[in-house]
């Protein structure tokens, strides 16, 4: 046994205690750091979004124009200024149906309305201005896009239209995302203790079934015990639409070894509306 004076007894608990501090500080300071420098994601699987370059008619790039885009069923609108190649990108969108107008000094409005954005993609608008007043306006309708060019990832979409249309007998979306490439029938399995909603196995391109994660407007909802199954199922009045990345899946898709299923939920409108059977 080692015996001390009180005043060496107090510096060994003053350096010990110092010493703990300094240990708990670490950890509080590094959380603190990564809290604060975090930055929002250009790509989330729970919103889309919309890519374009503005031209004038000799094809030269416009740069300094306004693009404003404006969801149609909500009336919000977010703005972009395109940069000096002439290119806008406006990120974290939501789901939904757009207009979108592009605007600058000495140029005829240009107008593109109906462009439709789904979860977890990038659409592209691109725009052509001529020269002009500003009170004159050049409408387009859009279309959709024939081949993906601004996202690596092979995805297809199960919509609220074929949910609505489309005969399923499990009255989910998951009786549906067979009919989406890549992606084998999925096996109805038996309810109990871990699975108490009987959601069915789905495997895509021939990755485990294990690997595939289900995420509900972006939080995740896969089982944690049994990692094939789903902790929710949302009837198919209650969908908006699915997305489902089958290959090349990014690191915004989350923890992914097989098919990256996103399903999104019916939002509010300004009109009311509501489904029942």
């Amino acid at each position: 046994m080692q015996i001390c004076t009180e005043g060496e007894y107090k510096t060994s608990r003053r350096v010990q205690v110092q010493a703990f501090k300094r240990l708990f500080a670490f950890p509080v300071l590094f959380s603190f750091l990564i809290l604060t420098t975090m930055r929002q994601g250009n790509s989330q699987v729970l919103y889309g979004s919309i890519v374009g370059t503005v031209t004038e008619n000799t094809g030269a790039v416009v740069s300094g124009a306004t693009v404003k885009v404006q969801q149609m069923q909500t009336g919000e609108a977010r703005s972009a200024v395109t940069n000096d190649s002439g290119g806008y990108i406006v990120s974290t969108v939501p789901a939904g149906t757009y207009e979108i107008s592009v605007s600058k000094a000495g140029f005829e409005l240009f107008d593109a309305a109906n462009v439709i954005v789904l979860i977890n993609t990038t659409v592209r608008v691109d725009a052509r201005l001529t020269v002009g007043a500003e009170t004159q306006t050049v409408k387009v309708s859009a279309e959709a896009a024939a081949l993906q060019t601004d996202r690596p990832d092979v995805h297809g979409e199960v919509t609220s239209q074929d949910l609505e249309q489309l005969p399923q007998p499990t009255r989910t979306y998951q009786g549906l995302v067979a009919l989406l490439p890549g992606v084998l029938p999925p096996s109805a399995s038996a309810g109990g203790t871990n699975n108490p909603i009987r959601s069915m196995v789905i495997q895509a391109d021939g990755t485990s079934s294990s690997g595939t994660n289900v995420s509900i407007d972006g939080v995740s909802a896969t089982n944690p015990w049994v990692q094939f199954f789903s902790t929710a199922v949302p009837s198919t009045e209650a969908v908006e639409t699915v997305n489902v990345v089958t290959a090349s899946s990014g690191a915004d898709q989350g923890a992914v070894n097989g098919a990256g299923i996103h399903v999104q939920i019916k939002s509010g409108t300004n009109s009311y509306h509501g489904e029942g059977y």
